[in-house]
Order: structure tokens, then C-alpha cells, then sequence
């Protein structure tokens, strides 16, 4: 069985085609399906459900095949590093999962700063949800989380750095009445508008408990995880959305001036975690550390205030 045999089948199984594996890993389509058929041969088993114009998708062999490969191949490579190549440089891919508001900030500057000090390292991302726990993580789907929490609990076999505790805001129409020189708004006034809701269940239960919390029922608009649709459909009317990233532009995608307040009441704030698998060599550091290294100092920096409150 040849390893690279194992790294095409992987980057068939994570971009879900041989067209856009070959791409990635800078061969012909044919080569990756050639590989691939060379496995199932040596395995007795069919490793992808081939489905014309839809893709691949994986057997039941093939995602035990797709996780065991994604341990043995980030094991080979933690033990390359050690002996080959500059010190502290990786390769491979990096899979991060993340929700939609933090592939467009955090991660979008944590990519670029980690391009520029492994060269070599090829990043992808997966949107995940604000209900994803640690699954993915341990199923070999993604090699870090970035996500918000409600704790900073975790099972024993993954490690979770606490980036900060960022504030809840809110979003409004700039011009909006409740767009006053004060820097706060309280939710009681908030209440009295449309809300657009991030639907997503843990979501919209923390924005909508700290309502209730206070006596305060306020009509939903809108509810949607997608950052832009919230920002339009603010941007055109009274309503008011309650958020936790802030998009450097002050202009929806309509055009409409926008503004954020911070809450002049308590409320929780949640925790913006980075997570990775425990690794099975203690002491050696692997391309996971390396990411969560640069999104810890994007959040030391300060650079991060421009998306977050923290």
C-alpha cells in the first residue's frame, strides 16, 4: 500500500470528486481515481459510492479507511518534521470547521498570517454550526474547531485553548432611533423593535432567554445563521440583531449604512474556543498548534477588536 495511494484517496474523500482532488494535490483527475482503484483492489472493498454528476461519497470501509488514513498520515508527517525540512515547517492539509462569521474574520487573517509562515501547508475550510460539539474532531472530519462555546468543557481527548469572552452587540440601521451618542443600549429599548435572530438552536436561545429573562418578548423578523442576511434586512428597516462578530464594513450588501451598540445589561458572555485532538506524541508540536498559535496572537494583538468586543 503506497502512501501517496492513502493522500489521494483522502483528498478524494474530503473534496468529495477526483476533479477537485486532483486539483488540490496537483495531479490528473485519472491518477487520483487510478490510486484509489488500487486501493479498493488490495482492500476487497469499494470505498466510494460513485454517483455520476453528484460525486463520491464514502462506504461505510471508506470512512473507517478516511479516519484511520487522517491519524496515519499526521503521524507520518509529525514524524517527518522532526527529521526533514526547516525547523517548525509542516505539510499536508489543515482542515478547520468554523461558523460562517468566523471563516470571514478571524479565520480569513489567521489563514493569511499562517500562509506566510508555512508555505508548504495547505489550508481548507468547513462551515460547522453552533450546535457542532467536539464529533468532528474526534471522527478525523476536521483537524481544529474554531467555535463559540457556552463552557469551556471538552472530552479527555481533546485540548481547548479559551481565545477570549467576547461581548454581545447589537446591529442597527445607522440612523436608526435608537442610534444615540451613547455607546450602550439597554435591552429594554431593544426589545421594542424586530429582531433578526440567529437560528441556529444555541443561538437564538441565549439571545432570546436574556430577553424573556428581563420580562421582554420581543416579535422575530427573521431568523437566519448567515451574517449578510441579517445585515440587509436590518439595513432596511427598524429591526435590531443581536450578534457576536462584527464585520469591519459598516455597509450591508444593500448598500444601507450600518452601526453596532453594545448592551448596557448583563449578559452572558460566551466563549471563543479553539480546539484540537490531543496529540499522540506529548511534546512535539504539529500543524494544529501552529494554527491556534497565530489565532491566539491575532486575539493578543488586538487586531481582532475589530470583530469582536473583547
Amino acid at each position: 500500500m503506497k502512501l501517496d495511494h492513502l493522500r489521494y484517496f483522502l483528498a478524494a474523500a474530503t473534496h468529495g470528486s477526483f476533479t477537485a482532488a486532483g486539483l488540490k494535490m496537483h495531479i490528473s483527475p485519472t491518477s487520483v481515481g487510478h490510486a484509489v482503484n488500487m486501493l479498493e483492489e488490495q482492500l476487497g472493498t469499494a470505498l466510494f459510492v460513485r454517483k455520476p454528476s453528484r460525486g463520491l461519497t464514502l462506504t461505510a470501509d471508506g470512512q473507517k479507511l478516511y479516519q484511520q488514513c487522517r491519524q496515519v498520515l499526521s503521524d507520518l508527517e509529525a514524524l517527518q518534521d522532526q527529521f526533514v525540512g526547516a525547523a517548525d515547517q509542516f505539510r499536508g492539509e489543515l482542515i478547520i470547521g468554523s461558523q460562517e462569521g468566523l471563516i470571514w474574520s478571524l479565520l480569513a487573517r489567521a489563514i493569511s498570517k499562517l500562509a506566510e509562515r508555512q508555505p508548504e501547508l495547505r489550508v481548507s475550510m468547513k462551515t460547522t454550526s453552533l450546535a457542532t460539539n467536539y464529533e468532528e474532531l474526534e471522527e478525523g472530519e476536521i483537524d481544529v474547531l474554531i467555535t463559540f462555546r457556552y463552557d469551556d468543557i471538552a472530552p479527555a481527548n481533546v485540548d481547548v485553548t479559551t481565545l477570549c469572552r467576547p461581548e454581545v452587540c447589537v446591529l442597527m440601521r445607522k440612523g436608526h432611533p435608537l442610534d444615540t451618542c451613547d455607546e450602550k443600549v439597554s435591552l429594554k429599548d431593544l426589545a421594542r423593535y424586530k429582531q433578526v435572530m440567529n437560528n441556529e438552536p444555541n443561538a437564538f436561545d441565549l439571545a432570546y432567554n436574556a430577553y424573556r429573562a428581563l420580562g421582554y418578548a420581543p416579535e422575530v423578523l427573521f431568523s437566519s445563521n448567515i451574517a449578510s442576511g441579517a445585515q440587509a434586512l436590518v439595513g432596511q428597516s427598524d429591526a435590531v440583531s443581536l450578534r457576536v462578530v462584527r464585520s469591519c464594513s459598516m455597509v450591508s450588501p444593500l448598500g444601507d449604512q450600518l452601526t453596532y451598540k453594545r448592551i448596557a445589561d448583563e449578559f452572558f458572555n460566551p466563549y471563543l474556543v479553539a480546539a484540537k485532538v490531543k496529540s499522540r506524541t506529548i511534546g512535539v508540536r504539529n500543524k494544529s498548534d501552529a494554527f491556534i498559535d497565530v489565532c491566539k496572537e491575532l486575539m493578543a494583538s488586538g487586531e481582532m477588536r475589530d470583530h469582536l468586543y473583547y
